[in-house]
């Protein structure tokens, strides 16, 4: 199965079709309402307080103290539900910066290195300005810094088709140096995720946001000098994938979420992180006997480094051991704005976000998670996926269900609460999640 990007998720009608048209029976959910099933439903005031939490530890950058900070406090919170917590390193990329701007005419730009960052000499690099708006600018960059405008969307990953081949054939048309101006909803820089084993390209690059970089846009346009600094010291750095076990009674349940990114995250990984805590705390008591799998990989800027690592290790169940693998990815949850040029938000959701899973399990899907915006209207895995859950699903494992999306504050700065989410559209997601595992489990059984 190919990784499809999460930006580039397109369902032929004819695959949403069995998805969205298919009769509902009318007891797909009905079990979760039962006495047996005991649950009354996910607690805002605990979403809230575990939302709050993982926002306090700062920028959750692979490895870094934010990073760790969250993955000690997650074990903590397992290990008292009786799970049994390890760890899984992996070397992530990491470049502690001393400088990254770009200057001209005593004007000064904040960017962000692309990683893995090559750096520029100590005095930077100065050249001429060269737009590329067009492949006819191309014609015009050899020897120049090229600033690369691509398209308008919720960026994620440079490694999305549009965005490499713009900045690759810079790169071949002989630019110095890149600068990726990365137009967005908010106009923020959006920081881009990237493979793990070495730099994409060959010279030094840097993204920008239209809104910092507006200072310096007459005068790019002009073609007048720029001088792009990034220095600072590349490294490896270890990242831990949490894997938290609690043994039992015949195939297990897998629950999984990402843990780090480039910025605090709070919208990005926030709900995910506060979702797992809540179902692993109701299914240790919902299912006493049952085998449970909580894991929380690290890494996944770098291609979703840590999931990967796991899957190809011996610490992964093989995929008849798995009852059900629910997958919480990027953005499960997030604030909807009303767009009046401050974003003014909303108590919905956004609705960017995306459900999928087999087409045996849609008709549960969408009655689990009626009326919620996105999540509502579930694809199958013929459509694709992205992040972590494409890894999941290539690794054979046939009974796998997740969510991916980006919000509008996908990978910037500003993804900080209280902006980025709220506890009632998370426990509402969470509260779909809880009544979709209970039907699907006693389907499989």
């Amino acid at each position: 199965m190919s990784l499809p990007r999460r930006d580039a998720l397109i369902a032929p009608a004819a695959l949403l079709g069995a998805a969205l048209g298919a009769p509902l029976p009318a007891s797909a959910c009905a079990t979760v309402g039962s006495p047996a099933a005991a649950d009354a439903g996910s607690d805002p005031a605990a979403i809230a307080a575990d939302l709050a939490r993982y926002d306090g530890f700062g920028t959750k950058r692979s490895g870094g103290p934010g990073d760790e900070g969250v993955r000690l406090w997650m074990a903590e919170q397992l290990a008292a539900l009786g799970f049994t917590v390890s760890y899984a390193a992996v070397q992530a990329p990491a470049f502690e910066v001393d400088r990254a701007d770009l200057v001209a005419q005593n004007r000064r730009v904040a960017v962000e290195p692309q990683a893995i960052v090559v750096p520029t000499p100590q005095d930077g690099i100065t050249a001429p300005a060269a737009l590329v708006a067009d492949p006819s600018d191309l014609a015009r960059v050899a020897g120049r810094i090229a600033v690369v405008m691509l398209p308008h969307r919720r960026h994620s990953a440079l490694m999305t088709p549009t965005t490499i081949e713009a900045v690759r054939a810079a790169v071949a048309a002989g630019a110095r140096a890149v600068v990726a101006v990365t137009h967005g909803p908010t106009g923020e820089t959006i920081v881009l995720n990237a493979p793990a084993d070495a730099p994409a390209v060959s010279v030094p690059m840097a993204v920008v946001g239209p809104r910092p970089l507006a200072p310096l846009v007459e005068l790019i346009r002009r073609g007048s000098d720029l001088t792009l600094t990034i220095t600072g010291t590349g490294s490896r750095r270890t990242a831990q994938t949490l894997i938290a076990r609690k043994p039992g009674i015949g195939p297990m349940l897998v629950v999984s979420t990402p843990r780090s990114g480039w910025t605090v995250c709070a919208g990005e990984r926030g709900p995910g992180v506060a979702i797992f805590l809540d179902l692993a705390r109701w299914a240790a008591t919902r299912w006493p006997q049952r085998s449970l799998l909580f894991v929380s990989a690290s890494g996944h800027e770098y291609d979703n480094q840590g999931m990967d690592a796991f899957l190809k290790s011996s610490a992964a169940p093989r995929p008849q051991e798995v009852a059900l693998w629910v997958h919480l990815g990027a953005n499960i949850a997030t604030t909807d704005f009303h767009d009046l040029g401050p974003l003014r938000a909303l108590p919905s959701a956004d609705p960017q976000r995306f459900l999928v899973g087999p087409r045996s399990m849609l008709p549960v899907l969408q009655q689990c998670f009626a009326g919620q915006a996105g999540l509502e209207a579930p694809y199958p895995v013929e459509a694709g996926a992205a992040g972590e859950l494409a890894h999941i699903l290539a690794g054979g494992y046939t009974r796998a269900l997740g969510v991916f999306g980006a919000g509008r504050l996908h990978h910037v700065e500003t993804d900080r609460l209280p902006l980025a989410t709220n506890p009632q559209i998370v426990a509402a997601a969470a509260g779909g999640f809880r009544k979709a595992i209970v039907a699907l489990l006693d389907q499989a059984t």
